[in-house]
């Protein structure tokens, strides 16, 4: 998935649709680069990007949208269950790598700073100032991805190595093709001293 930039008149109506929903007036077609990426996991939604190039320090926003309605990435769940109103959330066990790697971006966890370390990062062009890298220095040996669907709850259940808190952990997570994500345990990368078993899901905003 790669970044493309938006023609004027596309960036013009983005502008147009942050100010109405009562967003910065900082955007000008004239002092911003507006862009888009194709997601794996939406069939008719965008991730959208404008970038105020004037700034000190320059400053972005993001949103999902479909070229017509924007949802600015706030850190809660709901620019997900918004745009499934009008587009379809296919979470497949091709895509699901990409789709942790962008929701452990958007939705802001409880428990501080948390993403899945992959050892091939799964949205490469996701990796610049504004979002989660998920490149990690792991030893030989330490990077952990399976996943198993379940079938009777409409589900993906997921092993993976997560950056933690600070910490290299191992992590079981319940994926709902919904969109929802729950921890529902967690151990050290290496050795099993320390092993915590918790349950956390995304933070409500």
């Amino acid at each position: 998935m790669q970044w493309h930039r938006l023609e004027a008149e596309k960036t013009e109506k983005l502008i147009t649709s942050i100010v109405n929903a009562g967003g910065p007036a900082l955007f000008t077609v004239n002092n911003s680069e507006a862009k888009c990426m194709r997601l794996p996991f939406f069939d008719s939604v965008l991730l959208y990007r404008i970038t105020n190039n004037t700034c000190l320090p320059v400053f972005s926003m993001d949103f999902l949208g479909n070229g017509s309605e924007f949802f600015y990435i706030d850190g809660s769940f709901s620019p997900f269950e918004k745009v499934q109103q009008f587009a379809e959330l296919e979470i497949t066990k091709e895509n699901i790598a990409s789709f942790l790697q962008f929701y452990f971006f958007t939705v802001m966890q409880e428990d501080g700073e948390i993403y899945p370390v992959y050892k091939n990062t799964a949205l490469p062009d996701l990796e610049d100032g504004n979002l989660h890298t998920t490149r990690h220095d792991v030893p030989e040996g330490g990077y952990t991805f399976e996943i198993e669907e379940d079938l009777r709850n409409d589900s993906f259940n997921v092993k993976t190595s997560l950056y933690y808190d600070g910490s290299l952990m191992v992590g079981n997570l319940e994926v709902s093709k919904k969109g929802n994500v729950e921890i529902t345990g967690l151990k050290p990368l290496f050795g099993e001293q320390g092993t915590e078993n918790a349950a956390f899901s995304h933070k409500e905003t």
